[in-house]
């Protein structure tokens, strides 16, 4: 284990950390994260992602679900820089798992960004479906189906 202690906020453990949450599977990051710093459920980098921002980016559910429920991580936290949450991050890069998972283990729909953005506006924003009522008002709708094809 590197010299740090649980309070560490060393932003190299941090690039490490979210190094091999995109790089590994579940199995070994549970493995590596430990040994890399003892505070690795909490330390961010420098844009303030953690462990859970990287794991919903990735649709790494396993190690998110690992995360929160064993490491008593908070779902409600946002980055520096956009002041997204590990939801906001599961449903732009299109993670239903992740962004269902992330759901059932307390994250707020409602929870909103540095732009007043909720997880749920982000999909609105991205569909390039529009639908117009009469002039009255624009609905867009939105198909998974859309989400699969950027994963792909």
């Amino acid at each position: 284990m590197m010299d740090c202690t649980p309070k560490c906020r060393l932003s190299k453990h941090a690039e490490l950390i979210l190094s091999a949450i995109t790089k590994e599977d579940a199995a070994k990051v549970r493995a590596i994260l430990p040994r890399v710093c003892s505070n690795f459920a909490r330390v961010t980098d420098q844009f303030g992602r953690n462990a859970l921002h990287l794991a919903a980016s990735c649709g790494k559910g396993d190690i998110l679900e690992w995360l929160v429920k064993d490491q008593a991580v908070d779902v409600e936290l946002k980055d520096l820089e956009s002041g997204w949450t590990a939801l906001h991050r599961s449903v732009f890069y299109g993670y239903l798992d992740c962004t269902i998972k992330l759901i059932q283990l307390g994250s707020d729909l409602g929870c909103f960004d540095k732009e007043s953005l909720s997880p749920l506006d982000l999909i609105r924003l991205d569909s390039p479906f529009q639908i117009t009522t009469g002039g009255k008002c624009i609905v867009y709708v939105y198909t998974p189906s859309e989400i699969n094809r950027r994963n792909q």
